[in-house]
């Protein structure tokens, strides 16, 4: 919808100066203010308000994949025999489900499941989450992905390997893969690790790292304690310890899933010289972890006889729906929003100038996250 016209029953803040105050006095120092500042250069068209250097910045997918199993030979010693799989949907739903090998001949899919998004590492390890109830024989592999598995390694989302009965955890995929590399070889960032807070379809907070290779366009996987990155969905803080040489992205091979070659769909850049992704995208997390409140959003321009265009999409609490807000801005101006925020929900920021002249932004967002 564009424009709002809500009721609220018992709201205590109508401003964000009475909301900091509210929450900072009921829930202290679990009251967390999140700041975001950033000059947009306008344009005609909307554009999202974020560093994007010289690239364009897509939003990670999350449509759920139909999975299949079989092995790269045909082996009798598969007959009857099943593999057990633990796995989320992109709802965060875990699942189990039991597989049997194809009794005819091994090398034909059979389906595991149409609702995967990723292996379930929360609840166990690489060595449990995926069990074939015989050890592969000698020679062959067990592929778990997604049809022409075998013979395209791209589309494996798993590999048993000879001899084994479980996957090796560098061999696991999901729908929420994420990748990092610098745009050109940087003697002086090799090393630099790179962080990387993320959101994941169900609004779980997880924080992951990949380390800069001795040739930094090498492409590196994110990882986790617990093991890949797999459930990616909307970055939060990517940031390094000093400042790049040259940019790093947080990317996909969209083409591939095993053998990335390059990085082709961007999801965050932290900018040559800099040390941090700027963006104004937010995600509010699962009610679970934490309360997310929109604040203030400040506009301003070099000149007051600047115009252009501010677009604010949230949705409030409770509310099944977004609600869009457009205003107008000749020079300066500012927005209290003091809303609570639907979980799961995004506050989007965008720019535009109607081609009248294409001027530099100056956009400022406020929002309290209240931690569980």
């Amino acid at each position: 919808m564009n424009g709002y016209q809500h009721e609220i029953t018992g709201q205590a803040f109508e401003s964000y100066e009475t909301l900091h105050k509210h929450l900072r006095h009921v829930y202290g120092d679990k009251a967390v203010e999140r700041l975001f500042k950033y000059q947009q250069l306008s344009t005609n068209a909307a554009v999202e308000v974020s560093e994007k250097g010289t690239l364009t910045l897509s939003d990670a997918g999350k449509t759920a994949l139909t999975l299949v199993l079989a092995c790269d030979t045909n082996d009798n010693a598969y007959d009857t025999k099943t593999v057990t799989v633990h796995y989320y949907t992109n709802a965060g739903v875990a699942k189990t489900v039991v597989a049997t090998y194809d009794p005819t001949a091994t090398t034909t899919e059979v389906a595991v499941c149409s609702d995967f998004y990723c292996w379930n590492l929360d609840d166990y390890t690489a060595a449990t989450v995926i069990v074939s109830s015989v050890a592969v024989q000698a020679g062959d592999n067990v592929y778990i992905g997604t049809t022409g598995m075998v013979a395209g390694a791209e589309k494996r989302y798993a590999t048993i390997a000879a001899a084994a009965t479980y996957p090796v955890v560098t061999t696991l995929f999901g729908v929420g893969n994420v990748f990092c590399a610098e745009e050109a070889n940087t003697a002086g960032d090799v090393g630099k690790v790179i962080t990387l807070e993320y959101v994941n379809p169900w609004g779980k907070i997880r924080t992951a790292t990949a380390t800069l290779a001795a040739d930094t366009t090498t492409i590196s996987r994110f990882g986790l304690t617990l093991g890949m990155v797999m459930d990616f969905y909307r970055v939060r803080a990517m940031t390094t310890t000093a400042a790049l040489g040259k940019y790093v992205i947080a990317a996909i091979d969209a083409d591939k899933v095993v053998g990335t070659v390059a990085l082709d769909t961007n999801y965050a850049v932290i900018e040559e010289a800099n040390y941090l992704s700027v963006h104004s995208r937010y995600m509010c997390p699962a009610a679970a972890y934490r309360s997310g409140y929109l604040g203030e959003i400040e506009v301003s321009a070099p000149s007051v006889t600047d115009t252009y265009t501010l677009t604010v999409i949230f949705t409030p609490y409770g509310k099944a729906t977004s609600s869009t807000v457009v205003y107008d801005v000749f020079g300066s101006g500012k927005m209290d929003l003091p809303f609570k925020l639907e979980p799961l929900s995004e506050v989007t920021l965008k720019v535009n100038d109607g081609n009248v002249a294409h001027v530099n932004c100056n956009v400022g967002m406020k929002i309290i996250e209240v931690v569980v």
